[in-house]
């Protein structure tokens, strides 16, 4: 296909509209991937793994309301998903000496108006 020098603007226009519109399908694909590979419940035995934790820790956590657990009727095994997990880990995060003391700062400086 031979193109005039008149008819690069449009063509090179097409092609990056041409561009943008792969970029995106392959983004969908891959975050509907990742989604795919997210829903997938853990056992007691990779919540454990996942945790760095013993398997009777996790069992212990979950008795005491600690871990949200995924219980089928008549089963008694337990499922956990990876974004509870990862909450767990999130909400007993310590804070560093930097940001406590930052948030020290923030509390005692007096708000100027």
């Amino acid at each position: 296909m031979k193109l005039t020098f008149e008819e690069l603007p449009n063509a090179l226009s097409e092609l990056i509209r041409d561009v943008d519109e792969i970029k995106n399908l392959l983004l969908l694909l891959t975050n509907n991937e990742q989604a795919k590979q997210t829903i997938k419940p853990f056992n007691v035995d990779e919540a454990a793994q996942y945790l760095d934790l013993s398997k009777q820790t996790v069992y212990i956590k979950t008795s005491k309301g600690e871990l949200p657990v995924i219980k089928l009727p008549n089963s008694k095994r337990n499922y956990y998903m990876e974004e509870d997990l990862l909450d767990y880990l999130k909400n007993n995060r310590r804070k560093s000496n930097s940001e406590i003391k930052s948030e020290a700062d923030n509390y005692l400086i007096p708000k100027q108006r």
